[in-house]
């Protein structure tokens, strides 16, 4: 396929024509999911920081360390028990429920998605549950905040008129996830298990729903950038009497 056969469109912060560079695989296709993933774990490992270390000295037998370990996919029984000894861990992946598609505009389609986000401490006794009982609301609370606030100054920051602020990278720009809108619409924090029968984690775990649009590329919206090689292209007037140019691959 040449690129002129693309559709030269985008759904979020995916764009085709896809462009190969040697990296990508079957797994790095969701740029949004990979920023989610760095940026909660960012001000999570921010925000804890402070006080990690002397509290979780305080607990024995807990191993815990930060930074969080990052895993891009919804934690299943399998994937959990690869990281049996890695903890804590934070997983992000668009959620099995069914995407809502519809138009939103006449050359604009939008798809809802919703993404659970999960962090996950190992099964603990109950001297070790009640030494963390505040931990996993507070990063309930964060995960909140940080999609309210649409980033964290630990993940990226922008400099405005001569003022470090907080880089906006739930919405629209570049290594952005190019959200039209994301918010947190529920979240639970205890025991909790991954599969019927399976070991007890403790976890705090958020739901965020999203709103992606299509749309053209911006450097190809009017077709001046659409690159025609091997295409054919015939010149003449359409119905309304005014000229036009016909491209066919």
């Amino acid at each position: 396929m040449t690129s002129a056969q693309s559709l030269h469109r985008k759904f979020g912060a995916v764009e085709l024509p896809l462009v190969a560079d040697g990296r990508q695989n079957f797994t790095s296709l969701d740029p949004a999911r990979d920023i989610l993933l760095d940026l909660f774990a960012a001000a999570i490992a921010c925000e804890l920081e402070p006080v990690w270390e002397t509290a979780v000295s305080r607990i024995p037998n807990l191993e815990l360390k930060q930074p969080v370990h990052k895993f891009p996919r919804l934690p299943e029984p399998e994937a959990l028990r690869q990281f049996k000894s890695e903890f804590p861990l934070l997983a992000v992946g668009r959620s099995r429920s069914p995407q809502q598609r519809a138009a939103f505009s006449i050359d604009q389609r939008q798809v809802t998605t919703r993404w659970d986000i999960d962090y996950i401490l190992c099964p603990l006794a109950l001297a070790g549950e009640l030494g963390i009982q505040d931990l996993l609301p507070m990063v309930a609370n964060i995960i909140d905040l940080v999609v309210a606030e649409g980033g964290h100054r630990a993940y990226r920051t922008i400099t405005s008129a001569g003022l470090e602020m907080t880089a906006n990278v739930l919405g629209a720009g570049e290594n952005c996830c190019n959200f039209y809108s994301a918010e947190i619409v529920e979240s639970a924090f205890g025991p909790a298990a991954f599969a019927k029968d399976g070991p007890q984690f403790l976890a705090a775990s958020a739901t965020l729903v999203t709103i992606e649009l299509s749309d053209f590329l911006e450097d190809g919206e009017d077709g001046e950038s659409v690159p025609f090689d091997g295409a054919t292209a015939n010149y003449g007037y359409d119905g309304s009497g005014k000229p036009g140019l016909i491209a066919r691959t």
